[in-house]
């Protein structure tokens, strides 16, 4: 329960920073579209973050490491990850980016615009889209995002880790 909690904190950890470098250079203010674009890099962190745990466990558990036990592993820290990604979220757009959820809402009807539906006011699509762009739904859903990607990075990494002869 310790490595996962450890993995776990700095994968949130690092996923924040991520944020954090996003807002820094303003993808995340001025340049949306981008912001789109460069968070989806940003499973880079939990990737390495579940490696990381796996081999540690591996390194402990030697022959008994199994596929089980590898996807568990990485499960869990996806688990760990999500959840306190959610305060990360909370405090991120509580305190340091009150607007964003406006600018999202905004870009998705400007997206919609883009893709031909016939917005007689675009305020309406503003709002239509601020159900996706509320505080509860964007925070509260970082455990259904890690868990999802968690489980798939889990599955590889550990099918990896069985197979991989130890040296």
């Amino acid at each position: 329960m310790k490595l996962v909690s450890k993995y776990g904190a700095l994968v949130a950890l690092g996923s924040l920073a991520w944020i954090l470098a996003e807002y820094l250079l303003g993808f995340r203010t001025s340049d949306f579209g981008t912001h789109l674009v460069t968070s989806l890099f940003s499973v880079v962190v939990l990737i390495l973050g579940i490696l990381f745990a796996m081999r540690y466990r591996k390194q402990q558990l030697g022959s008994r490491f199994t596929f089980k036990t590898g996807f568990v592993t990485g499960l869990s820290v996806s688990l760990v990850a999500g959840v306190l990604m959610v305060v990360g979220q909370y405090v991120y757009l509580g305190v340091l980016d009150r607007d964003y959820l406006d600018r999202a809402a905004a870009w998705g009807a400007y997206v919609q615009v883009l893709d031909g539906k016939d917005l007689a006011d675009g305020r309406a699509s503003i709002d239509e889209n601020a159900w996706k762009y509320n505080m509860n739904v964007r925070a509260l859903g970082q455990i259904p995002y890690f868990l999802a990607q968690g489980a798939v990075v889990s599955s590889i990494a550990a099918i990896v880790m069985v197979k991989k002869k130890r040296v």
